[in-house]
């Protein structure tokens, strides 16, 4: 149970109800996190944080045991920068398994693989925005496409 506030190029990590200060993610040495926090998913099996930010656009994994920056995944030049998220599967084996999905503020909508790290992207097309997801429905992601406007059932089978 973790609340998570972006601000600027750092991720603060609050305990839930405390509130207390669990960690802080950041830009660092090795890390290559530049421009400002856009988006912010846990995995639904918790294993994983997924933050986006503006320089780039990118995508950064970080493990939630240690805290540890994990990769960064590079973002198409004219894709837009992934304002949305949502892990619509959860963990098997103890690691997150399923995917990713990532919308962009031009409303793409891409879904990666989270068979491996780094994850790879699976499927690009247009029917992105924001999205919720349930565990009552596994797999299943609910979008409200920027395009149409409309509220789109997406589902997705297996973990990858």
């Amino acid at each position: 149970q973790r609340l998570y506030c972006g601000a600027l190029s750092t991720v603060h990590v609050l305990s839930i109800p405390s509130l207390a200060v669990e960690a802080k993610v950041q830009s660092g040495a090795r890390i290559p996190l530049s421009g400002r926090v856009c988006g912010v998913v846990e995995g639904s099996g918790g294993q994983l944080l997924f933050t986006s930010n503006v320089g780039g656009p990118s995508i950064h994994l970080w493990d939630t045991a240690r805290w540890d920056w994990l990769c960064r995944i590079e973002l198409a030049t004219g894709d837009g920068i992934a304002c949305h998220f949502a892990t619509p599967l959860g963990n098997k084996g103890g690691r997150d398994v399923g995917h990713l999905l990532a919308a962009t503020d031009t409303g793409l909508l891409l879904v990666f693989s989270l068979d491996r790290v780094p994850p790879f992207l699976i499927k690009e097309g247009e029917g992105g925005g924001p999205m919720a997801t349930s565990p009552l429905f596994p797999g299943t992601a609910v979008v409200l496409e920027l395009q149409s406007g409309s509220l789109k059932l997406r589902r997705f089978s297996g973990p990858g």
